[in-house]
């Protein structure tokens, strides 16, 4: 039997990579819970959303009443301050989390002690008092904020008196203006660095970098991880960034031990990161030995848009049947419809094509063949569009042309399939 593995705050966009980097492993069942609906009843399968919020008095007693109900082994935390919170409260919660302990979720969190940490180190950025400023522009931020929120680049004192009067706890710094690099690192229970992967963060949108690539000269950030990794108590998977300074130096803008938002860069790799820190919990050892260490990568992320489709009622439609226009398989096919199809038969669902005489099934199953389809895959049935059709039926179309959607109450065409693709792993 799989072990359960919940992750917590699975609306993120890094919860919806780590669903896709488990769900089909042969170890682990993947679940998501989140306080409230949000995008992960897009992509889990399984989905709880009664959870309260982590400042409520009832959470860990409900969280252990679903860790008890459905047994799960290992929660990932996907926020900092739930990762905070999670390792303050550890020895009251029915599972083991996958995180860094808590000396080291608190480093995480508040910048200030992180750079009291690694402040005799020439990779900590310069740190200002509000009156020790040497040279503007500086770069200040909230102590315990995250990604690019509270972020504020300040040309002079006066903007800097407005900042410090608007925000509590500002952390003060040098302004470092060269490239920024995320890294995602995993450590062992004995502390060995066992994966370092440096990304240039080409582009970011809401902290997240949206556009990655390899870097070719790593030297210097995998010794400034092997540092951290000595200084700080870091188990599992965890990354930290850095940005060069005008001297062409690279400094730390701040560490975290939850999945980051572009972790899925890694899957380049063939290191499925996720897998391998609940595998590293789960006292199994860490095996990179054979991941893809000569291959460069781009990767770029953008939003996507999943669907639930209803009735009238509010209520889920859900689809027994499905008819594709044979016009879809006379030239090149398209791999979503695939996708598709393949979705519909694991579930049980008919896949119909129609034919109207015995000429017309031929040119059907001479089509497939051209494609290197498979006729197994579908019901070939003599049957007129008008008697095709029923309540729990949609049509699919090659071309969006009015006139064949005559009679027809549910129908899509194959620029607009996804439309029927269900995420939920």
């Amino acid at each position: 039997m799989k072990k359960r593995v919940l992750v917590l705050n699975c609306g993120t966009t890094a919860s919806t990579d780590i669903n896709m980097m488990l769900r089909n492993n042969d170890e682990y069942e993947i679940w998501g819970a989140s306080t409230h609906k949000n995008h992960g009843i897009y992509v889990y399968k399984k989905y709880i959303d009664d959870i309260p919020n982590m400042n409520d008095e009832n959470f860990i007693s409900v969280l252990n009443q679903k860790i008890d109900e459905y047994d799960f082994k290992f929660i990932i935390p996907q926020h900092d301050d739930l990762v905070l919170f999670m390792q303050e409260n550890r020895e009251l919660i029915h599972a083991t989390i996958v995180s860094s302990p808590l000396e080291t979720a608190i480093l995480c969190r508040y910048k200030s002690k992180l750079y009291q940490r690694i402040e005799n180190y020439d990779y900590c950025p310069i740190v200002y008092s509000v009156d020790g400023i040497q040279e503007y522009p500086v770069f200040a931020k909230i102590d315990n904020d995250q990604g690019g929120r509270n972020a504020f680049l300040i040309q002079n004192r006066e903007e800097l008196d407005f900042y410090n009067n608007k925000f509590k706890h500002l952390v003060i710094c040098e302004y470092l203006p060269g490239i920024e690099v995320t890294v995602d690192c995993l450590t062992d229970k004995n502390g060995n660095l066992k994966v370092c992967i440096p990304r240039c963060a080409d582009r970011m949108l809401a902290g997240i970098d949206v556009h990655s690539s390899t870097i070719e000269d790593q030297d210097e950030i995998k010794t400034i991880a092997e540092s951290l990794n000595e200084n700080i108590n870091f188990r599992g998977y965890w990354f930290f960034q850095v940005k060069k300074s005008k001297e062409g130096r690279y400094k730390i803008l701040e560490i975290s031990s939850r999945f980051a938002g572009g972790i899925a860069y890694a899957k380049a790799f063939d290191l499925n990161l996720p897998l391998m820190s609940i595998r590293e919990f789960d006292e199994d050892a860490i095996n990179i030995a054979n991941y893809n260490s000569d291959i460069m990568c781009d990767a770029d992320k953008q939003f996507w848009t999943r669907y639930i489709l209803k009735d009238k009622n509010g209520s889920d439609l859900e689809f027994k049947r499905f008819v594709i226009d044979r016009a879809c398989f006379e030239t090149q096919v398209s791999p979503m419809l695939m996708m598709l199809i393949y979705q519909e038969k694991n579930k049980g669902n008919k896949v119909i094509i129609t034919y109207e005489n015995d000429e017309d099934r031929e040119k059907v199953l001479s089509c497939l063949e051209k494609n290197d389809i498979s006729s197994c895959l579908f019901d070939i049935v003599h049957e007129g569009l008008e008697n095709s059709m029923n309540e729990e039926t949609v049509y699919i179309l090659k071309n969006d042309l009015a006139y064949q959607k005559n009679g027809i109450k549910y129908h899509y065409t194959l620029n607009n399939i996804d439309v029927l693709l269900d995420w939920k792993g």
